[in-house]
């Protein structure tokens, strides 16, 4: 296995409400989060 899950995911960017680029890793660096993953059917 390579690493773990937040491992993994920590380099992935991805852009916020605003459309700036953020870091996934940055969100969870100083604080536990929670990450949800959605889908959308339409």
């Amino acid at each position: 296995m390579e690493g773990t899950l937040s491992s993994r995911l920590t380099m992935i960017v991805l852009p916020d409400a605003d459309g700036h680029e953020i870091r996934l890793g940055s969100l969870w660096a100083t604080q536990p989060a929670v990450v949800v993953f959605l889908r959308h059917y339409g």
